[in-house]
């Protein structure tokens, strides 16, 4: 599975390249994609915040600014 998704985010390079990974319980889910930004969504939302914070923990906030000008603009970023 870290092979598979550091495989596209080092080479992948367009939509086509977009990487979906979902568990078969279905509670969550990444995608990487072609702009090298990885998404999680959840199934329920009061799982989001315990996973932004230990991302924080560990050293990987989620991001202020706009990985580049064709990225659309998610809802949560002020």
């Amino acid at each position: 599975m870290l092979t598979a998704v550091f495989t596209q985010l080092t080479f992948g390079w367009s939509v086509t390249d977009d990487l979906f990974v979902v568990p078969d319980h279905g509670r969550q889910m990444i995608l990487t994609d072609h702009h090298g930004v990885v998404h999680a969504q959840f199934l329920d939302q009061r799982r989001i915040e315990p996973f932004v914070r230990d991302m924080r923990e560990q050293g990987y906030p989620p991001p202020v600014e706009l990985p580049d000008e064709t990225f659309k603009k998610p809802d949560w970023m002020s």
